[in-house]
């Protein structure tokens, strides 16, 4: 038994193989202005009147280093019977974003002529990009 590990110790070979590449990242910024200096952290829509819309309008950059598509969403409805009664919706079309690039973008917010009893309403806007 001893003698098989010191033979088995004795053909044991090592090669180190350097190694570099790049990892895919996916990340969105959102910010007020086309530079990307001011970041957006909420959206106030304001009063918004039966039968309307409200727009805010802003510039989602890939920060990521792989081109991306993005995609919109919303989620965490308070009520939940917001949803219902109000639409998300945005202006853009559907065109790859580069690396370090900006595209600017309006959200609309339509509320239905019928509001029910809705008076005041949360719910978080979802950004992001697919590769």
């Amino acid at each position: 038994m001893v003698l098989l590990n010191s033979i088995l110790g004795q053909l044991v070979f090592r090669t180190t193989l350097s190694s570099h590449g790049a990892v895919k990242t996916f990340g969105v910024g959102v910010y007020w202005d086309s530079g990307c200096s001011f970041p957006v952290s909420s959206l106030d829509w304001g009063l918004v009147d039966p039968g309307s819309s409200s727009n805010i309008t802003f510039y989602i950059r890939n920060e990521g280093n792989y081109p991306v598509t993005l995609f919109l969403g919303a989620e965490n409805w308070s009520p939940p019977s917001a949803s219902n009664y109000l639409t998300l919706t945005w202006d853009y079309v559907g065109q790859t974003i580069n690396p370090s690039k900006a595209v600017q973008v309006t959200l609309s917010l339509w509320a239905s002529p019928d509001m029910g009893t809705l008076v005041d309403f949360y719910f978080d806007v979802i950004l992001g990009g697919n590769a």
